[in-house]
C-alpha cells in the first residue's frame, strides 16, 4: 500500500525532528508534551506526546507506560472540535513509524476539517515498552537466502519469538495486560486526558477490533466510527486466513477468466501459478531484495514464497491490477517487481511488534482455537502446501508466552447504536467482505459499502472511499453518497498489453512552475503539477510536469538514489535533444508493475522534469500518446 513512486521522488521535502524529555507529573493517566519522534513531514503542523497509564489496570499502584501520540492540525481555520484518532492495524503496527513521510498522500487528505491523531497503541512503535523482537526480525532476514526447508525454517523462528518473550518477561513487561480491552481503555484515557468532548475513531485491520472493544466497552465520547477491513472478535486469526486466502485467490483467478482481454493474455493463470509454485518448490528462484538497513542479498524464493507475496499483494489496491503480469512475468525469469515489492514488505515487517501481536492473540484468540480445526483446514489446501505454516506453531509460541487467557466477551458480536461506516474490500485476502457486512448488520446505525477491486485498507489510499468517509464525519446521521464507487471503482479490470492508447492533449500554462505546454485534457491534478487519469495520487498511470531551481545533476542524483533505495535502477535513455531551447536528457526505470519515462531539461539555471509512471504492459502506447508529446511540447516560462 505504501509503494506509491512519485510521493517516493518528492521525499526530500521533509524536515529534520529532534526527541526532547517531557516534563515529569505523577498524575495517571496525563499527557506529555514532547518532540516528534519522527522526521516532520514538509508543509504540516503537527504536535506530539506521550499518554502516559498504568501497564496493568487490575493492579493497583502498578507500573506506568507512555503512548507515543501525534497531532496532525487541520489547515482549516474554523475546524471542527471532533478530530479523527486513527487505530492502525496488526496487531503491532505502528502509524507514526509508517505513516508521516506519506503525510501528502495518506495523512493530508483527512485533515480537510478536523484534526487527526495517531497512537501507537501499547507495546508498538515509538511507545515505551515497545514489545519489539529484533533478535527474530534479525533472523527472519538472515533466513532469506538459506537453503533450509519450510519446516526448519519456521522451528528456528518460532523458538526465535519463544525467545523473545522471555527476554520481554525478565525486563519486568507483563504481557497480558497487553490486549484489546487494555487498548481501549487507552484510548478512552486519550480522549479524557486531550480534553476532547467527542471525536472519532478510525480503524483499519486489527485497529477495527480495537474500535469494536471501545464500542462495547467505553462508548462514551464516540461521535462516529469507521471500520476498514473489519476483523471482528468471533473470527481468528489463526484458523481463518488460510481459507479467506483461498476466497481471494480464486476470486483472481475466476476474474481474469471470465475477462476475454485478461484470459487472452494470460490463459489458464489458475493453472499457471499453481504449476509455477510446484516449479519453485523443485527448483527455488533467486531473487535480490533490499534489506531496510539498505543491504541487498539474494532471497530463496520458493512455491510458498510466490504463494505468500501474492497474498501480501493483495492487501494494496494498486498492486491488484498487476497480479497476472507479475506471475506471468516472473514465470517467465523476469522478478523485477517480485523483488522491488518484496523489499518493501520486508521494511514494512520491521516495523512491526511482533511482541505485541503474540500478546494480543495469545490472549484474545488461540486459546479459543482447536488445533485440530487448524489441521483440518490447512488439509482441505493442500495446493497451498507449506505456504500457511503448520498447524502447531503459533499453538507453541503462545504456550510459551504464558497469558492468562480472555473472558468469552472476547469472542463474541459487538452490537452498538454508534453511528458506524463499514467498508469492505472485495479482494481482501485477510478479512473478507463477508466479515464487514456481518458486523455491519449488528450495528443500528451503521452503512455498509463493499469497494470493488480494492484490497486491504483502500480507504486510506483510495479517493472514492475517503471521500465518502469525509462526508459521513461531516453528518454520521446520513448514508453518504456512494456515487464514486460506480463511477471510478466499478468495472475493475486486470491490466493487459496495449497497443495504443486514445490521449487528447490540451495547451496549458503552470505559473507555479513557470512553465507551459501540453497535457492529458482528460486527466485531473491528483497535486501541483501532477495529473492522473483519476486525479487520484494512488492511480498507477501518472504524469509529473515541473521545474525546480536546481542543477540538472542534483536532481538526477537525488531522483537516482530515491529509485535505488526500492531496487528500483534509472538507465540512460535515448540520445539528448534540444527543444524550445531546453536540452534534454531521457532516463527510463522498469519498476516491474511499472515503467518510468524521465525526461530532465536544462534551461539556464534550472530544470524541467517531465515524468510518466505506466503499468509496464502499456509503457509502449503511453510513451507514443503522452510522453514524447508533452516533452516536445514544454516551453519556458
Amino acid at each position: 500500500m505504501k509503494r506509491f513512486l512519485i510521493l517516493i521522488l518528492l521525499a526530500s521535502l521533509l524536515a529534520a525532528c529532534l526527541p526532547a524529555q517531557a516534563p515529569a507529573s505523577t498524575a495517571v493517566p496525563r499527557f506529555e508534551k514532547a518532540e516528534c519522534p519522527f522526521i516532520k513531514p514538509a508543509g504540516a503542523k503537527v504536535e506530539c506526546g506521550y499518554l502516559v497509564v498504568p501497564e496493568n489496570r487490575a493492579k493497583a499502584d502498578g507500573k506506568t507506560i507512555r503512548l507515543a501520540v501525534a497531532i496532525f492540525k487541520t489547515a482549516n481555520p474554523n475546524p471542527r472540535p471532533d478530530p479523527i484518532l486513527y487505530l492502525e492495524g496488526g496487531p503491532g503496527g505502528s502509524p507514526l513509524r509508517a505513516y508521516p513521510e506519506y503525510y501528502s498522500l495518506l495523512l493530508e487528505p483527512l485533515l480537510k476539517n478536523r484534526d487527526l491523531i495517531l497512537l501507537d497503541q501499547r507495546g508498538t512503535g515509538y511507545s515505551e515498552p515497545a514489545l519489539d523482537c529484533p533478535a527474530a526480525n534479525q533472523l527472519n532476514f538472515d533466513l532469506l537466502d538459506s537453503t533450509k526447508s519450510p519446516q526448519e525454517k519456521e522451528k528456528e523462528l518460532n523458538q526465535a519469538f519463544i525467545d523473545c518473550r522471555n527476554d520481554l518477561a525478565a525486563r519486568g513487561i507483563d504481557l497480558s495486560a497487553y490486549n484489546s480491552h487494555e487498548n481501549a481503555a487507552d484510548v478512552a484515557d486519550l480522549r479524557k486526558t486531550l480534553g476532547y468532548a467527542e471525536w472519532n475513531l478510525y480503524g483499519i485491520s486489527y485497529g477495527t477490533r480495537l474500535a469494536l472493544t471501545v464500542m462495547r466497552d467505553f462508548p462514551e465520547g464516540t461521535r462516529s466510527v469507521i471500520l476498514d477491513s473489519v476483523y471482528p472478535p468471533e473470527y481468528s486469526l489463526t484458523i481463518d486466513p488460510p481459507r479467506n486466502a483461498d476466497r481471494a485467490f480464486d476470486l483472481m483467478f475466476d476474474t481474469c477468466a471470465a475477462d476475454p482481454a485478461c484470459a487472452a493474455a494470460y490463459p489458464n493463470l489458475r493453472q499457471t501459478f499453481f504449476d509455477f509454485v510446484k516449479e519453485l518448490d523443485a527448483s527455488p528462484a533467486r531473487v535480490p531484495v533490499t534489506l531496510p538497513d539498505g543491504t541487498r542479498k539474494e532471497m530463496v524464493f520458493t512455491g510458498a514464497d510466490l504463494i505468500n507475496f501474492v497474498f501480501q499483494s493483495m492487501y494494496a489496491t494498486t498492486i491488484l491490477p498487476s497480479l497476472p503480469q507479475i506471475i506471468t512475468a516472473a514465470r517467465r525469469g523476469n522478478f523485477v517487481v517480485v523483488s522491488s515489492i518484496n523489499s518493501q514488505f520486508l521494511k514494512s515487517a520491521a516495523d512491526m511488534s511482533r511482541g505485541m501481536f503474540f500478546s494480543v492473540e495469545c490472549v484474545e484468540d488461540v486459546p479459543f482455537d482447536d488445533p485440530g480445526e487448524v489441521r483440518r483446514v490447512l488439509e482441505s489446501l493442500p495446493e497451498y502446501g507449506d505456504a500457511f505454516g503448520s498447524p502447531e506453531g503459533t499453538f507453541e509460541i503462545c504456550k510459551a508466552w504464558d497469558v492468562q487467557k480472555a473472558g468469552e466477551i472476547e469472542t463474541r458480536p459487538v452490537a452498538s447504536d454508534i453511528p458506524t461506516l463499514v467498508f469492505g474490500g472485495q479482494f481482501d485476502p485477510i478479512t473478507p467482505p463477508a466479515w464487514a457486512k456481518e458486523t455491519a448488520s449488528r450495528l443500528s446505525r451503521s452503512f455498509y459499502f463493499e469497494l470493488p477491486g480494492a484490497g486491504h485498507g483502500a480507504s486510506l489510499t483510495e479517493t472514492c472511499p475517503r471521500e465518502m468517509l469525509l462526508a459521513f464525519l461531516d453528518d454520521p446521521t446520513r448514508s453518504p453518497d456512494a456515487g464514486c464507487i460506480a463511477a471510478q471503482m466499478a468495472g475493475f479490470a486486470f491490466f493487459t498489453p496495449l497497443s495504443s492508447v486514445e490521449v487528447r492533449l490540451i495547451p496549458f500554462e503552470d505559473p507555479t512552475f513557470a512553465l507551459a505546454g501540453k497535457r492529458p485534457e482528460a486527466w485531473s491534478p491528483a497535486m501541483s503539477g501532477v495529473y492522473s487519469p483519476s486525479g487520484q495520487l494512488t492511480d498507477n498511470t501518472q504524469l509529473l510536469i515541473q521545474a525546480a531551481p536546481q542543477p540538472i545533476e542534483t536532481l538526477l542524483n537525488s531522483l537516482t538514489a530515491n529509485l535505488r533505495s526500492q531496487g528500483i535502477s534509472l538507465e540512460k535513455g535515448e540520445a539528448a535533444r534540444t527543444l524550445n531551447g531546453i536540452e534534454w536528457s531521457f532516463y527510463t526505470a522498469d519498476a516491474g508493475t511499472a515503467y518510468i519515462d524521465l525526461a530532465l531539461g536544462k534551461y539556464g539555471d534550472r530544470t524541467f522534469l517531465v515524468l510518466l509512471q505506466v503499468p509496464a504492459a502499456s509503457r509502449d502506447a503511453y510513451r507514443s500518446a503522452v510522453f514524447l508529446p508533452v516533452v516536445e511540447s514544454i516551453q519556458p516560462r
